[in-house]
């Protein structure tokens, strides 16, 4: 018996070309600028349906603009809410965060 190659036993993983920040950091402006005020309306119902209780804190992964970020910290429930994002032109062209608060 012959052994197998070890690269035809390996499975094969495309990457996305999304799966790397360089494409989101050339949409960053345009997506934010189309986008941002039509995910509010998502970002409230994630809120309401993940039931957040006082105190507690939330991590928005892949934040994009920081859009669930941002009405989390809206809440006055919420302890802490944190955007973490890979794209840094997605970071930049993000919303402004209101008087008083910090983006980090």
């Amino acid at each position: 018996m012959s052994r197998p190659d070890s690269a035809a036993t390996q499975p094969i993983i495309a990457l996305s070309p999304y799966a790397t920040p360089r494409p989101w950091d050339l949409v960053a402006r345009g997506y934010t600028a189309e986008l941002s005020e039509h995910l509010v309306q998502y970002a409230v119902l994630a809120l309401r349906l993940a039931a957040v209780r006082d105190g507690e804190r939330v991590l928005d992964v892949a934040t994009g603009p920081g859009t669930l970020a941002i009405e989390a910290a809206r809440c006055s429930s919420i302890a802490f809410a944190v955007r973490c994002e890979t794209s840094w032109g997605t970071v930049r062209s993000g919303w402004r965060c209101p008087p008083g608060w910090r983006s980090v």
